[in-house]
Order: C-alpha cells, then structure tokens, then sequence
C-alpha cells in the first residue's frame, strides 16, 4: 500500500468515525476509569548551540504511544474490528501496530517485556526468576505498515511499594540511522542530579552520565548527556510526559564532568488521549503523514547541518563491545546485521581455525547476544583469545597482507584485539615461498610506502588455501572496488569527513599507530566535539 493510498484510507475511514464519535476526544478520557494505553501528541524541539557559527533549532509534532506493556501483550489494547487500527505482534493489516522485533535485542522470539525483563537481568537489576512489576513503553509505532527509525523508545518501570506504583527504573533505548541501538539505564534515586527549584514542576527527575553511543554525524562520541524526566501522571488519566536531553561537551580542563552546553532535544506531550478508535482516528486526521517523516527530516537537518553551517562528518565509529557478565548497566544491545562479505570471510576464517594445532582460539564478538565460540572445542596446551566489536573483524583477516597488518589495522581502528599477540601471528602465520601471489599483490595496494617499510609483506597469505583462487580473488577485487566506490561517492557528494577520519587512510591511521602514535590521538577532535569546516 503506497503512502497516499493509506493517507487516503485514514480520511475516508476515520472523518465519519471521528466526526460521529470524537467531536471532543478529550471527553473520552472519562469513559475508562484506568486507561492502560494513551496516544500522545507531542512537540519536540532540539537546538544545537556549538559551535556558535553552527547554531541551528528546529521543532516539530510527532506521534507516539505510551502503553502498558502487561496490557499489550495481552491483547487488551487491540482496537476496531479485530485489531485493525491497533494490534500488537504484527505491522501488517493494521493501522497502527507494535511487534517485538524492533525492540531491544534482534532476533529473538520474546516478547518487549520479555526481552526487557533478560536486559535487566544481565545487566544485574533483576534476579534470576524476577519479574517485572507494571511497566510502560513510550514509543512510535507503525503505520500501514511502514515502520520508521524510533530514535527515542522509553520504558518506565515502577515497583509495588506498600500498594503504590513507585518509578524504579528509566530505560533509555536509542536508535540510529545504521540500524544499531545502545540503552542507557537510570534507576530513581540513585546517582540522581538535584533539581533547580525554579524546576521543580518541570522535571521529577534528572541525571547525568557519559555518552557512549553514536547518533549523530556531526558529533564525535564524547562528553556527557543530562537527562531530565517527568514522568507520566497516571491518576490524572491525562498523563504527559516529558523527556529533555542536554549534551554537554567533555571539561576544558579534562575533569570527568560535563563542560559546555552543545546540544539540547526536548519532547513535550501536548495531549494525551486514551487508546481507543476514535481518538487513534482523530489524531491521524490531524496529522496524517507525520509517522512518515522522522527519516526524511534526519536527512534534510543532515543536509543543512553539513552544507550550510558547514560542520564536517565523523565516519560512524564500531560500538562499544559490551560485557555479558552484568558489569555493565547501560551499552549497545543492537548491532549492525554482518554483510555477505563478511558472513563469507567468517567461514573461511572459521575453517582455518578449524584445522589449527596445539593451540585453542576463542573468539569473543562484543555484541552479547552472540555468544563466544572456541576452535577447537576441546582444551589445548596454549589458549588465544581474539575480542572483536564487528564482523568486519573476518574481512580485516582476509584482506590484510598479513596477521601483523591485521592486528596492526585492528588495533588503530578498534576493530579487535588479542590477548597474546604471539601467539596470534603464530597461529595466522604465513608459509613461505618464493614468488608473490597476484592476491597478495592485490592486498598490497591500499598499503602506504610507509607501513611498507615496517612491515614486510608476505608472498601469499594464511587463508588463501581455505577458497579456490577464483572466487578468493573476485572477493578482493570487490572489496577494493567498494572502497574507491565510497571514495568517489564522496567527491560528487561534496561531503567532507573530519580529517583523519577518512574510511579509505585507515591504513595511513595504522601506520601511523605503529610508528608511536596514540589511537585517540590520530584524528581531528574539535574542542566541542564538532569541527567546522
């Protein structure tokens, strides 16, 4: 169904519906002494305040729906003719819908509140048979279908305290464009900001924490957010939450506290209205396309951020890996989904470690949904364990002139690291011969003289007997065609990457490490975190 043929759909169904039933939605509110599920209307500014010559705000309407997860997933929110103007479990046949699969870790067959009860466990705030008392997600859901990026998902977690609902917890899940999303988790109570006074009717809420996950390009990943929360006011069956987000540059003087004021995101509810046909139906009438358009406006604020007030992009870094031990309460729970390149490298990999001697390889991937895997099973005399943040990890082995130019690579890039770097060239070390292999001379063209003279190449390489020469050599061409392909598209684009940023001198990066350099230290840093241009 096309964009206008559901609009379409909206004012045909929903005028005679909304005009015969919601005349005044707000008298609904009276009809159900507890609802468990409202739609929000809300107004959202951000304004972005550093650097002074790049200073930019803007504020919109969204949408979005604040529910009972208990009540969700029971099917007792399901509206208007079975479910087809809101049900969960699906986004098809529906007007709007929710379903898991969006949500906190991917692929999983638990349910959100599921799948919220295992983070928590994980990260240590729930036992082992714990379970979660009334909990309530705030967030966008789907429209004809069509499900839009949900940069901000909140989910409010309260406690039975002497028979009240007491806030316990604020779950924060964070979404960006490359499809990868971090939660910041923040308990009531605990490590809590005081609140100004003069703030005091604004906010029930605040803290402050690092930032830790990538968002936005014209921010590098540093400093601190401030995030201050009023939760939503049930007993008033008009609850209208509000949610502020101040980014705060690193100190000037290198302290580990906030510094100056960068960036500001403030979601306001301006109306809250039970879950119902008639309110769901109003509200789509008076803003039929808004669910469309969180993507379309990322980009067009992308665009005059970067060619107007000339700010410079960070290339997305890798995300933090992440413990699955519980020492860590907030961090990524959604990466990239690998490519075809990268599942293909992994075989290979994984056949050649298939066959290692004497020695027991353990891979650990950063992400804790994946789970660590060991070649061979059994225990050995040595052990080498390899921590990687990406699948890219593989295609760094396969593409590398040699195990040394790939740790040399992981290292610079916070792709992967090893425990025993020994051992780690042991086990990936090369046999010699005598003329270089025309795969090997294909590796070594992206290598600087540089890194030449520091690291010899080798004349073949440790994984090219796992493929025949054919395909193994069709998949080098293309990697360095998908590399000057990203190059030339960002000559014609005009885009500019902050220097030493660029994707295509991550090789001039790992020389450059390798020569004493410090990681942190290779690539421009704005003093607030952005450089103009």
């Amino acid at each position: 169904m096309t964009t206008t043929t559901a609009v379409t759909a909206v004012l045909l169904l929903g005028l005679p519906i909304a005009l015969f039933s919601c005349t005044s939605p707000k008298k609904s509110s009276v009809l159900l002494a507890s609802p468990s599920g409202y739609i929000l209307t809300n107004s959202v500014t951000h304004a972005r305040l550093l650097p002074a010559s790049s200073r930019h705000s803007f504020t919109y309407s969204t949408v979005c729906l604040l529910l009972s997860l208990a009540a969700l997933e029971a099917g007792e929110l399901d509206v208007g003719w079975g479910g087809r103007i809101f049900s969960y479990g699906g986004k098809y046949g529906r007007i709007l819908g929710l379903r898991a699969d969006p949500y906190l870790t991917p692929k999983d067959d638990r349910s959100i509140r599921g799948k919220l009860e295992e983070l928590l466990r994980d990260r240590g705030y729930l036992g082992i048979e714990q379970k979660l008392h009334s909990t309530w997600i705030l967030t966008m859901p789907s429209y004809f279908g069509f499900e839009g990026i949900n940069p901000l998902t909140v989910y409010f977690c309260y406690k039975d305290i002497s028979g009240k609902n007491e806030l316990w917890l604020v779950v924060l899940e964070v979404h960006n464009t490359f499809h990868e999303s971090h939660v910041y988790i923040l308990e009531a109570g605990v490590k809590e900001d005081p609140i100004p006074a003069s703030q005091s009717a604004a906010f029930d809420h605040r803290w402050t924490f690092p930032r830790a996950f990538h968002v936005s390009p014209f921010n590098d990943r540093l400093g601190y957010y401030v995030v201050s929360v009023k939760e939503p006011a049930f007993a008033t069956h008009s609850p209208k939450p509000v949610i502020s987000v101040h980014l705060h540059t690193p100190s000037p003087e290198g302290l580990p506290e906030p510094g100056p004021l960068k960036l500001t995101a403030t979601l306001r509810t301006t109306l809250a209205l039970p879950l119902e046909t008639s309110t769901i139906l109003y509200t789509l009438l008076r803003y039929p396309f808004v669910l469309f358009l969180s993507l379309p406006r990322i980009f067009y604020h992308a665009w005059i951020l970067h060619y107007v007030k000339r700010l410079d992009v960070y290339i997305r870094p890798e995300p933090f890996a992440v413990s699955a031990n519980g020492q860590l309460a907030s961090g990524g729970v959604r990466w990239q989904t690998p490519s075809v390149l990268e599942n293909w490298a992994r075989q290979i990999v994984e056949s050649y470690l298939s066959k290692v001697e004497n020695v027991r390889v353990v891979l650990v991937p950063g992400d804790p949904s994946q789970s660590p895997t060991s070649f061979p099973n059994e225990k050995k005399p040595e052990a080498l364990t390899i921590r990687f943040t990406t699948p890219r990890f593989y295609t760094i082995l396969w593409m590398a002139p040699s195990a040394a130019h790939a740790l040399a690579l992981g290292r610079s890039e916070g792709i992967f690291d090893v425990d025993d770097e020994e051992t780690f060239l042991r086990v990936f070390a090369t046999e010699k011969r005598f003329d270089r292999t025309f795969r090997q001379s294909l590796r070594s063209l992206p290598i600087p003289d540089s890194l030449h003279r520091t690291l010899p190449i080798p004349e073949n390489h440790f994984l090219d007997g796992q493929t025949s020469t054919i395909i193994g050599t069709a998949v080098i061409l293309l990697h360095l065609a998908l590399g000057a392909l990203e190059k030339t598209i960002f000559r014609i684009a005009r885009a500019r990457t902050v220097e030493g940023d660029e994707p295509w001198k991550e090789w001039e990066r790992a020389a450059r490490v390798l020569a004493g350099e410090r990681v942190e230290n290779i690539k421009a840093r704005g003093g607030v975190g952005s450089v103009v241009h």
